[in-house]
């Protein structure tokens, strides 16, 4: 899960396991300093989706993910990009994360 911030910081994995070495920079990096802070998430990710797009990656905005409870469907979970059918991203446009932003990513991480 990749997080994007005012201040540029993302996390991403970086293991051998992912596909791509390409996707180690997904350009968040590029967006921000390109855009600068003041802007809502979406517009951050729209202009990352044209970023990776331009990289050359299969990008989605909104992959839909099930949430499951105990064996029933119970609802949606919305992921603002899916890269590469892989990577889910969250763009979060705050100054600096909190506990809830953390409790948010280990949570959608493990559902």
């Amino acid at each position: 899960m990749a997080w994007i911030t005012r201040k540029t910081t993302a996390t991403c994995p970086t293991s051998a396991s992912w596909r791509d070495e390409r996707v180690g920079h997904l350009g968040h990096y590029e967006v921000s300093n390109v855009l600068g802070a003041g802007f809502l998430e979406k517009v951050y990710e729209r202009a990352l989706l044209k970023e990776l797009q331009h990289r050359g990656l299969s990008a989605q905005t909104q992959a839909s993910f099930p949430v499951i409870y105990k064996g029933n469907r119970v609802g949606d979970y919305f992921a603002d990009l899916l890269v590469e059918e892989y990577l889910v991203v969250e763009i979060k446009c705050v100054e600096q994360f909190s506990n809830e932003h953390l409790a948010q990513c280990l949570l959608r991480l493990f559902q």
